[in-house]
């Protein structure tokens, strides 16, 4: 794999992942149940928006590289936002509290908040996969840069050349 391709591979996982969360924001705030005004349903809308703003944090970050040189700069930046999109994805979102929650206040609420509730833990779902693709090619990238370190820096074998002024004044004249 070349930087080109892990720039690449990194752009295609983000635009996934961005398009997954879009799906979840439609169905978390476009469909929910008639006379939804209800803390749990605010908190969970916002906790989608946050999870939005991170994966597109990251996308913007990844805009930036316009050449795979560039890639080194921004990486840290994408490291981060799709570490804090995961950490997100799971805690708020996908642990046992957050959803513990979605599902006693659709069950008190009846039939549509049920169905609601179905639907969006079928999109919370969709968003893994790209997710971890998301997460797998940051690695990836990460390797690739370490091994074009690897072929370029000099080994422990091969000691650095010196500079021309250090060899200058090991010369000595007679």
């Amino acid at each position: 794999m070349s930087l080109t391709t892990a720039l690449i591979e990194l752009k295609s996982a983000n635009d996934a992942l961005r398009s997954a969360i879009a799906e979840l924001v439609m169905t978390v705030h476009e469909d929910r149940p008639v006379n939804s005004d209800i803390a749990a349903m605010d908190a969970l809308l916002e906790v989608v928006l946050e999870l939005q703003a991170t994966a597109a944090a990251a996308g913007e970050r990844l805009d930036a590289a316009v050449d795979a040189r560039d890639l080194p700069v921004v990486l840290v930046d994408v490291q981060q936002a799709v570490a804090e999109c995961a950490l997100r994805y799971w805690r708020d979102l996908r642990s046992y509290g957050p959803m513990s929650r979605m599902r006693s206040t659709a069950r008190a609420r009846g039939y549509e908040w049920r169905t609601w509730q179905n639907s969006v833990e079928q999109s919370q779902l969709r968003c893994e996969p790209p997710l971890q693709r998301s997460v797998e090619t940051v690695h990836t990238a990460w390797r690739e840069i370490g091994e074009l370190l690897r072929l370029y820096l000099p080994t422990s074998e091969q000691p650095a050349q010196a500079s021309a002024s250090a060899i200058a004044a090991d010369i000595r004249r007679p």
